[in-house]
């Protein structure tokens, strides 16, 4: 009798064990689930939540109605390889390649001239930077950075430090889209500057070399170097990675963080 109840015991206190671990199983599964669920329901509040307070602080304010901060860039906004270097086209790297609808608010008294610039920060390449946007503009359209910009000037971007780009004769004083060399997504940054003047850069003593081009690079090194300051900046960011897939043109993607 006593080596029933034992093994009854036994057999009861094991089911038990095994009940408690399922339900707590059960319990992780769903709490992680519902984590999942309240992460998601979380960074749509936070976006709606940046949204509303858009004009409400007091700070200098970027945002965009191309793409919003912090999601995956637009195919309006990639490079359109083929259309600039030729076939064959580079999977992933066949987009509008404009720039983004640009709007912002509250700039510092005192500022005489806006300066954009976008930065791929995983490569540290410059897809796009215009200065002397004039004090009295707020917005960008869509597509601003073509060559000749009637909304400020350019300089080259890091396309042009290249040598084959530059041999080709390539005019890269625009804009110019992303074209990462992996599916690893990249960060790229826009940021506005306010100035408190109207820039002008070191004249180039000659444009024949790659090193004497007014870049991306002789901008920063001006406002932060020259007699201009930097009153305020805003900043907003988006991702893009190419598709998983083999590389159909090596050469391309090196050229186009």
């Amino acid at each position: 009798m006593t080596l029933i109840s034992r093994d009854a015991r036994r057999l009861f206190f094991g089911s038990l064990v095994s009940l408690l671990f399922f339900f707590a199983l059960e319990l992780s599964l769903t709490v992680s689930a519902s984590a999942a669920q309240i992460n998601g329901v979380t960074l749509v509040a936070q976006q709606q939540q940046a949204e509303a307070n858009w004009g409400r602080a007091p700070y200098f304010q970027l945002r965009s109605k191309t793409f919003t901060n912090g999601s995956i860039l637009p195919q309006s906004m990639i490079l359109n390889v083929a259309a600039l270097f030729g076939p064959p086209p580079e999977p992933g790297c066949e987009g509008g390649n404009q720039s983004p609808e640009l709007e912002w608010i509250n700039a510092p008294r005192g500022t005489r001239s806006f300066a954009i610039m976008m930065f791929d920060e995983d490569a540290s390449f410059v897809h796009w930077a215009m200065y002397n946007v004039p004090a009295t503009r707020s917005s960008l359209p869509q597509g601003a950075g073509t060559l000749s910009s009637p909304y400020g000037q350019q300089v080259f971007n890091d396309f042009a430090n290249d040598f084959q780009t530059f041999a080709e004769g390539a005019v890269t004083q625009r804009y110019d889209g992303p074209c990462p060399p992996s599916t690893f997504q990249h960060r790229y940054v826009i940021t506005v500057y306010a100035i408190d003047g109207v820039v002008t850069l070191p004249a180039p003593p000659q444009l024949t070399s790659l090193i004497h081009l007014p870049t991306g690079a002789t901008l920063f090194q001006t406002l932060l170097l020259g007699r201009y300051h930097i009153l305020a900046s805003a900043s907003i960011f988006g991702l893009y990675g190419l598709p998983a897939g083999p590389s159909q043109n090596a050469m391309v993607r090196r050229r186009a963080p």
